[in-house]
């Protein structure tokens, strides 16, 4: 009976090294993060960072607590309940400067307090088209908000005055301000800062509503940085591969709901076209936009209408938590950037299976023995995997 127990015990750590050491983007092709716990994207899989230009896997504590009983007075081997104690901490430092505020006082991310965030982009885009950006900022309900526009999603959400309350009833019944109507662009529609080289936002094009596309800036002082935008509105003084960046205080354009909303001048802050020129004059607008605002002089460096290559991506949660606007082909998106996955338990066995065959030289009897169960039962479900991956195909291609 003791030596069951060892033997349990002992399975158990090697389990949970072997899982220490590793994590999901292994089994989907891609190394495990060392240096890093900044997290630049998430998704079904996990939490993604960057490591010498290329994605690696951040892992969860969290999933690696484990409790061993023996048996013996139920001693714990691993404190789980800790060790969830510390993900949580974890997370909720990594998540802190990630997330604008949704409601609340109205109040944008503050670009200025992310100071601590850790530097480092996402890997260079190869292949993408090229583009150009302006920046805006009109008021008005965006285009996507419309359910004609966003074909089996919800739309893109629009606020009251206030630019917090969301509207919950037809927008059909409410219309934009810039239709006469009580309709307006939430507060919370401005850039995020994730760190000094990258950040989300939101923009007019003629991409499709509610995609999002992966801008790495070409040109001007904000030349090698990168922004994850959602494409919440069209516009008919937009050019083809052109991306408005919805940016407070840069030019309300064709349109001006400010007016109503905030007591801008008729032309809105500054020029027409163009906005404000300094940060100083950043002062003219309502607090709940100045943030966006100076982010403009700040992390976007002053830059003018700076060019891009582009490419589509997997939205980040942070933008579609905002927006509430989900396509159905989302979950296909970066997939090309991945390679089949492998279920977690093969990967536990096989590296089991490795452990054995390079650590244990002694008692080869009994190691060949377990080897050959091994393989025999890794060849079994290898074969059920192949199974289940060519039924997922055939319903895919019909």
């Amino acid at each position: 009976m003791k030596k069951f127990i060892i033997f349990s015990v002992l399975t158990a750590i090697n389990i949970a090294q072997i899982r220490a050491d590793e994590c999901f983007s292994v089994h989907l092709g891609f190394p495990c993060c060392q240096n890093t716990q900044e997290i630049i994207y998430s998704d079904n899989d996990g939490d993604w960072g960057v490591e010498n230009n290329s994605w690696c896997g951040i892992k969860n504590e969290q999933k690696l607590a484990i409790s061993i009983n023996t048996g013996i007075g139920g001693m714990n081997i691993v404190n789980a309940a800790n060790t969830d104690n510390i993900a949580n901490a974890a997370n909720t430092a990594n998540t802190a400067n990630t997330v604008s505020a949704i409601g609340g006082s109205g109040w944008a991310f503050n670009p200025w307090s992310c100071s601590s965030s850790p530097s480092g982009g996402l890997p260079n885009i190869v292949g993408g088209k090229t583009g150009k950006t302006t920046g805006y900022w009109d008021c008005c309900v965006a285009s996507c908000s419309w359910d004609a526009n966003v074909p089996g999603a919800k739309p893109v959400r629009a606020c009251r005055k206030n630019g917090v309350s969301l509207i919950t009833e037809e927008l059909w019944k409410v219309k934009s301000v810039c239709d006469n109507g009580e309709g307006y662009m939430c507060n919370n529609n401005q850039p995020i800062v994730i760190n000094d080289k990258l950040a989300y936002g939101f923009a007019a094009s003629h991409e499709k509503c509610c995609t999002c596309q992966r801008l790495q800036f070409t040109s001007g002082n904000v030349k090698g940085k990168q922004m994850i935008v959602q494409i919440t509105n069209t516009g008919s003084d937009l050019g083809s591969n052109h991306f408005d960046l919805q940016i407070p205080g840069a030019g309300v354009g064709i349109f001006n709901g400010c007016t109503k909303q905030w007591g801008a001048p008729n032309d809105g802050w500054g020029r027409r076209y163009g906005g404000v020129t300094s940060k100083s004059q950043c002062s003219q607008l309502p607090s709940q936009l100045r943030a966006g605002c100076e982010w403009r002089f700040g992390w976007f460096e002053g830059s003018d209408n700076p060019d891009v290559v582009f490419e589509r991506v997997r939205c980040p949660k942070a933008l579609t938590d905002i927006t509430g606007c989900i396509l159905p082909d989302e979950s296909q998106q970066k997939k090309k950037k991945k390679k089949k996955k492998k279920s977690l338990i093969l990967s536990i066995y096989f590296n089991n299976f490795n452990y054995y065959n390079n650590n244990n030289n002694n008692n080869n009897n009994n190691n060949n023995n377990r080897r050959s169960k091994m393989l025999i039962w890794l060849q079994r479900e290898k074969g059920r995997e192949r199974e289940r991956e060519e039924k997922k195909d055939l319903k895919y291609d019909d």
